[in-house]
């Protein structure tokens, strides 16, 4: 077909180029790009590994039991502005004083899981436990240890549970910025601890991002430095409708990030996931020049520093998007291997385990996203990617509801109401699939019909694929 022929014309054009990547696979479709899920989520440890080993057989998508592998930690000028945090020590609230060490525990674990990052400045366990006891004013403590934000908590044993309370509170104002609490069965607390940690974590890394993107909103473009740059563009990607304008406008915000710091790998590996992104939802008038410089983009990214989980995430779900779906499992498990603290990087690993057809797996990671994703889970991407494995399984039945459901919130996004429209087109729907097709053209004028067909053609069964881009080029208006 049609699309297939330019892609294959377009890598063989461009091989020297995409030689970089490392032995690369005959790219016959792109893989599904749902609104971008950048933002929100403290990174971990940082690796020098650009390796392309393949990941050991058998490999589960559960982050515990990924390996890790050595540390070395690195900065970088761009994130001279970065977030920072200081973890006070948890309150024992039960009565027997004995439990003292679990408080201690906890805070302990939570400033190991957010401390290896150089995006993010986590105040020594030294520093932090030297308020210990104490009922300090917050904003003080973050003259005197030099953060934005400081993290504050309690353990309770309750009957038969224990309850683990966080509050996150910004030390300039002293405002609280979020609280939640975590009940567990006290018999099970050791076996659960690293899961209440990893909780707190996941959602901690959320809101510290979101203030961030909040803070950076009250200064100009002008004034922001490269990572305050991408943090916008992320948080632009996610909380806005997906859809052409907001997506040129990510790719500005972020084209300017990388001509303020062309070393800085983050947002290289960044501005890839959104070209390629943007080229495959039809928001590219260029679609195939657009995946070029996404090409170029992702190789630039590799031949920096890709130590750190995020870049390591961004890496794994571009070559996702480019339905190199093995490399994608690879780079995902090194991000979750760094920081297991990740729903999104876990939802991406999902996806690609879909596509290459473990489907067990991909549903267990799209639970475990979930469940790290805590109250922010039910929103549209979290939904919308085990929609898509569905509809790989051809369970197009039960992917209708769940598509409909995203689209209650991202109603302008063309990608899953086509995506509905194969669906329905498969269920013998047709009409409700031809009105899909032309109500995703009327809520966004523009689309590039090519562009979309390299997505929605993504499968690994070649035939499927043709018969899902047949659907759209049925029903498109004009077509």
């Amino acid at each position: 077909m049609e699309w297939l022929s330019q892609i294959g014309s377009w890598i063989s054009d461009n091989e020297a180029l995409l030689s970089g990547l490392a032995a690369m696979i005959v790219v016959t479709s792109v893989v599904f790009s749902p609104v971008g899920l950048g933002l929100r989520r403290v990174l971990g440890k940082t690796q020098k590994d650009k390796s392309d080993t393949p990941p050991p057989a058998n490999t589960t998508p559960d982050a515990k039991e990924i390996a890790s592998t050595a540390e070395t930690p690195g900065t970088d000028s761009s994130e001279q502005n970065r977030a920072s945090i200081a973890v006070l020590p948890f309150t024992n609230m039960s009565d027997d004083s004995e439990q003292a060490f679990l408080a201690d525990g906890m805070t302990e674990d939570i400033i190991t899981g957010l401390a290896a990052t150089p995006h993010l400045h986590v105040v020594a366990r030294n520093s932090s436990f030297a308020y210990k006891g104490q009922s300090p004013d917050i904003r003080q403590v973050g003259r005197d240890l030099g953060v934005r934000y400081v993290l504050e908590g309690s353990v309770r044993r309750v009957a038969e549970k224990m309850r683990t309370t966080v509050q996150l509170i910004e030390a300039a104002t002293g405002n609280h910025l979020w609280a939640e609490k975590y009940d567990r069965l006290y018999a099970e607390i050791f076996d659960v601890q690293d899961e209440v940690v990893s909780d707190i974590a996941s959602a901690l890394s959320l809101r510290i991002n979101e203030a961030e993107v909040q803070r950076t909103d009250r200064a100009p473009p002008t004034e922001l430095g490269a990572w305050e740059l991408v943090q916008r563009a992320m948080h632009a990607t996610f909380h806005s409708t997906p859809g052409l304008a907001n997506s040129r406008e990510v790719v500005g915000m972020l084209e300017r990030a990388v001509e303020m710091d062309s070393s800085y790998a983050y947002a290289r590996a960044a501005y890839a996931w959104m070209l390629i992104s943007s080229a495959i939802n039809g928001w590219s008038e260029d679609h195939m020049g657009t995946l070029q410089e996404g090409a170029s983009q992702l190789r630039a990214a590799l031949d920096l520093d890709t130590s750190d989980s995020l870049t390591q995430y961004y890496i794994g779900a571009t070559y996702g998007y480019m339905a190199q779906w093995e490399k994608s499992v690879r780079f995902l498990q090194k991000s979750l291997s760094n920081n297991p603290h990740q729903p999104d990087a876990m939802l991406h690993l999902g996806l690609s385990w879909g596509y290459l057809g473990k489907f067990e797996q991909a549903h267990l990671c799209f639970d475990n996203a979930e469940r790290m994703a805590a109250d922010d889970g039910d929103r549209g991407p979290y939904t919308w990617y085990r929609g898509i494995v569905l509809g790989l399984e051809d369970r197009y039945e039960e992917a209708i509801p769940i598509i409909e459901h995203v689209l209650e919130n991202m109603a302008r996004y063309a990608t899953a109401r086509i995506t509905l429209a194969i669906a329905l087109e498969m269920t013998g729907q047709s009409d409700k699939a031809k009105r899909a097709v032309e109500l995703a053209c009327e809520l966004d004028p523009g689309l590039n019909m090519e562009g979309i067909a390299l997505n929605v053609g993504a499968h690994q069964d070649q035939e499927k694929g043709r018969q899902r881009v047949a659907v759209l080029r049925k029903y498109w208006p004009g077509a």
